[in-house]
């Protein structure tokens, strides 16, 4: 039985959450046992051409490894960090089939095939001249967890990034001032994320009932929208709202100092939730609104692949790290303490965060999005399938779907079909990416759910 231990951290005082430090090179649940032999591997090779086998390797030369461009890393580092999510929950929660805790289901994401349907493996010719040819799967079973899982949030704040777009277009054209507001409080390194953010959440709700909301929503003729973003520093945690506010009035300047006058409400607010709003810093820096600039460089940078996955660069620690950086850092900062620390931030965000909308659009921009036109639609993008593997002949290639997809875009459309059936039966993920004490599948006996 799991027993509550205290893990000292680096930059946050003392932090105490259930089971012993997260390891994140040697916890069991990394480790990855190889596909048993025999009966399950031969009801593979008869759904999938054996010829195809102990044939050399299509999309290598001389036993090279692929020179992988940047999409194709991206994608090895989302995927990593998908499975370190993945134990990280499951350390946390030992007794995990029992277990009701938030971000259960990155466990099993992309790890089965969807009831009546097959896992299919498609190729996706270059969409312009010098394009790289991609590769990817459908009909798996995806948690769709927006905080959690680095896979499904990627797909999801892009789809979200160009709603606002959308909005916003529509906005423009209709003649309103979009105004950028953040909101924020100042706090300590001592204070838990889950209650610190109850309090910023309650005096934010609280805000938009109260009169200055009301009088600012007269104007307010596109509505809102609302992305919530939280970071992790030598403050302790920083979680804060950002609004597009959209103004039926004539200039800018008009429409930043309507939203001003919320400024003394929000301070009013904070101090009724207990947190700072009469300091200098405070009435400084908790209320934050700036002109349609801002709003743009804001959504350039939101939803962003780069921004999500974090590419080959690490944003500075002075700036704080976001979920998906203490995530990364679980399982590559330097030492092993920082690993841990990473770790157990990353799974207190998660469950504080529970049920909290990444993006929120109220009623009026909601009616902008739908009448956005979208531009004449380009020539569809060619998609070739070439494999469709059942659950059975899946639960083989899932130890090895990313190597499978780099083969697919390594080669020629005619001989893609070969190459994704031999890299079927060759090495593992795990092995192909070089991580083995980093990161693995899990067991295919230990994932039971």
């Amino acid at each position: 039985m799991s027993t509550n231990r205290t893990i000292p951290t680096t930059t946050s005082g003392i932090q105490t959450v259930k089971g012993p430090p997260f390891d994140g090179r040697t916890h069991p649940n990394l480790q990855a046992a190889e596909a048993p032999k025999g009966g399950r591997l031969g009801l593979i090779r008869q759904k999938v051409d054996a010829a195809c086998v102990d044939t050399p390797s299509l999309y290598r030369k001389n036993d090279e490894k692929p020179v992988l461009n940047k999409a194709q890393n991206l994608r090895r580092e989302r995927f990593a960090d998908q499975r370190q999510a993945s134990a990280i929950w499951r350390h946390y929660n030992k007794d995990y089939a029992a277990s009701t805790a938030a971000g259960r289901g990155v466990t099993a994401c992309a790890w089965s095939v969807i009831a009546g349907r097959t896992a299919d493996l498609y190729r996706v010719e270059k969409p312009k001249e010098g394009g790289a040819v991609r590769a990817h799967w459908e009909g798996l079973k995806m948690c769709g967890l927006r905080w959690v899982c680095p896979c499904c949030t990627k797909r999801k704040s892009e789809e979200c990034r160009k709603q606002v777009n959308a909005g916003l277009s529509v906005a423009r054209s209709r003649g309103l001032r979009p105004v950028f507001l953040t909101l924020t409080a100042r706090h300590t390194k001592k204070m838990p994320l889950a209650v610190y953010w109850s309090k910023l959440g309650a005096a934010d709700k609280e805000l938009k009932r109260s009169g200055p909301w009301k009088r600012l929503n007269k104007v307010m003729g596109g509505g809102f929208a609302k992305a919530t973003e939280c970071t992790y520093g030598k403050n302790g945690w920083h979680p804060h709202p950002h609004y597009i506010l959209l103004l039926s009035l004539k200039t800018e300047e008009e429409a930043i100092e309507a939203v001003e006058e919320l400024r003394d409400e929000w301070l009013k607010q904070l101090e009724a939730q207990g947190l700072d709003g009469t300091s200098p810093a405070a009435i400084k820096r908790s209320f934050d609104v700036r002109g349609a600039a801002a709003a743009g460089e804001y959504l350039t940078k939101w939803g962003a692949a780069e921004e999500l996955t974090l590419g080959a660069e690490k944003v500075g620690q002075a700036k704080g790290r976001t979920p998906w950086q203490l995530l990364r850092d679980s399982r590559t900062a330097d030492t092993d303490k920082e690993q841990k620390h990473a770790a157990a931030r990353w799974y207190e965000f998660i469950q504080a965060f529970e049920g909290v909308h990444q993006l929120r659009q109220s009623p009026k921009f909601r009616e902008l999005v739908k009448a956005y036109e979208p531009p004449e639609e380009e020539k569809p993008l060619e998609k070739n399938l070439i494999l469709s593997l059942g659950q059975n002949s899946f639960s083989h290639a899932v130890y090895r779907k990313t190597n499978m997809c780099e083969a697919v875009e390594q080669t020629t459309l005619e001989d893609s079909r070969a190459a994704a059936k031999n890299a079927m039966f060759g090495e593992t993920d795990k092995q192909a990416f070089e991580q083995e004490e980093e990161w693995s599948p899990l067991d295919a006996t230990d994932f039971k759910i």
